[in-house]
């Protein structure tokens, strides 16, 4: 099962895609359903770890509640924020080297 974001919605699998009409919570209740008895045990995980992230990180109502480019604005936040900790966590390292943390031969004094 592989899941996509499209202007209609989310395809979950090859047969369901959520409209705009649906929520996070119809989605849960969906991977929660007697069609994960249906789904092999792959796919039956996979759909209840996506209901989840998707209850989780889209906001209540999603995609009503936002505007239409409210995903690919967060994805790129998203990437955004993580290329900013890194950037951060290697400036850290170097500074910190640079005044001889970690370095088993330098002394102080």
């Amino acid at each position: 099962v592989r899941y996509e974001c499209t202007s209609t919605g989310i395809i979950s699998n090859p047969t369901r895609i959520l409209t705009s009409k649906e929520t996070a919570e119809s989605y849960a209740s969906i991977s929660h359903s007697e069609d994960l008895a249906q789904r092999p045990a792959s796919s039956a995980i996979a759909a209840v770890v996506f209901g989840w992230l998707y209850k989780i990180f889209l906001p209540e109502g999603y995609p009503r509640s936002v505007s239409s480019d409210y995903l690919p604005y967060q994805i790129w936040d998203t990437i955004q924020a993580f290329c900013s900790t890194v950037t951060g966590i290697l400036a850290s390292k170097s500074a910190l080297a640079g005044l001889g943390v970690g370095n088993v031969e330098a002394r102080v004094g």
